[in-house]
């Protein structure tokens, strides 16, 4: 009889056990399978995009409008370099990259946190001195600027127009691209003399300079060089060379380091140091275009242990626009202007 009723008591111990195992389990796996539902439906944020010493450029956020949908936001203005850092969809759950480096970070399965080699400080300045370009020249199509360092490092960048990184985007598609094919710049004569090459030199001679190779980039205008991978007659088309304004500046640069021309780098995976300037920007070139409706400058700034080099090209038209003498003289006389603020600079 005692041997029943202690077994019974077990069977009773047993199922109080296995009754509060239930209990304990049930909760925990309703929240593994909610955080699980969650994590299919709404992904985690994108990664933040900093600087070379890891201050946020751009970062996420959720609507406090729309359900599921996320925006980027930059710390600093909308405009900055935003072209180069590209654009997301604004699709509930889904914010994908669709240009610049947050296509890169999609296509790379980048996460956590996305370093570039730009320099906040010096983008901010770069930026301050486009928009005042862009704001105070008159009827001025389009100007841009880009500064690299000796390695190669793309240390800051700026057009306008371009759309800004923000809620409610507007403007052109070729506001989203960085560098399109408008901003192509001819390689003019004196262009050529800096990088030590004359400019009747054959085409096999110019290869080494790189104009033709493209960096990579969604949209991106492709340079040429006639009788390399241009074949055209040289009358009707003057422009014996064409490059992006980074082609040109990484070909520069290797003039003056006397170095091959070295690879386009704009992101790391290293903090790098804060670039400490050691003076401002010395223009060795500021030249109109032939037809007077466009200005190309070129700089270099001394910094503790590198040199950075400068590109600036501010455009009122096409190098190729049908211009009447009366139009001509009137954008020689901006772009005089414009040459003008820029030596005292």
């Amino acid at each position: 009889m005692a041997e029943k009723m202690n077994l019974k008591w077990k069977i009773i111990l047993l199922v109080l056990v296995l009754t509060n195992l239930v209990c304990i389990l049930i909760p925990v796996f309703l929240c593994f399978y909610h955080r699980e539902s969650i994590g299919k439906t709404m992904p985690q944020l994108r990664p933040v995009i900093t600087d070379r010493t890891g201050n946020g450029l751009v970062y996420s956020r959720f609507s406090r409008t729309r359900d599921g949908v996320r925006y980027r936001e930059a710390n600093n203005t909308p405009e900055t370099a935003a072209a180069l850092i590209g654009y997301t969809t604004h699709a509930p759950y889904d914010d994908h990259g669709i240009s610049g480096i947050e296509k890169i970070i999609d296509r790379e399965r980048l996460g956590n946190e996305v370093r570039t080699t730009l320099d906040g400080k010096i983008l901010s300045s770069l930026e301050a001195m486009v928009d005042r370009i862009y704001r105070q020249a008159d009827d001025l199509k389009y100007v841009h600027a880009v500064i690299i360092n000796s390695e190669g490092e793309l240390i800051a960048t700026s057009q306008r127009p371009v759309m800004g990184i923000q809620e409610c985007r507007s403007g052109s598609p070729e506001e989203t691209v960085f560098f399109p094919a408008t901003y192509l710049v001819p390689v003019s004569d004196r262009m050529m003399e800096l990088l030590g090459c004359p400019a009747d030199a054959p085409a096999e001679a110019k290869e080494k300079f790189q104009f033709h190779v493209k960096q990579g980039f969604e949209g991106e205008a492709r340079g040429f060089v006639l009788g390399l991978n241009r074949k055209a007659d040289a009358e009707k088309n003057p422009v014996k060379q064409a490059a992006t304004s980074i082609n040109y500046l990484l070909a520069y640069a290797a003039a003056r380091e006397k170095t091959a021309v070295k690879p386009l780098q704009f992101m790391t995976w290293r903090k790098l140091p804060e670039i400490r300037l050691n003076g401002p920007i010395e223009w060795k070139l500021i030249q109109m275009a032939e037809n007077g409706a466009a200005v190309n400058a070129i700089g270099e700034i001394a910094a503790e242990n590198t040199t950075l080099y400068v590109f600036l090209r501010a455009a009122w038209a096409e190098h190729d626009a049908p211009l009447k003498p009366a139009e001509m003289k009137n954008l020689e006389e901006k772009c005089r202007k414009l040459k003008t603020e820029l030596n005292l600079k």
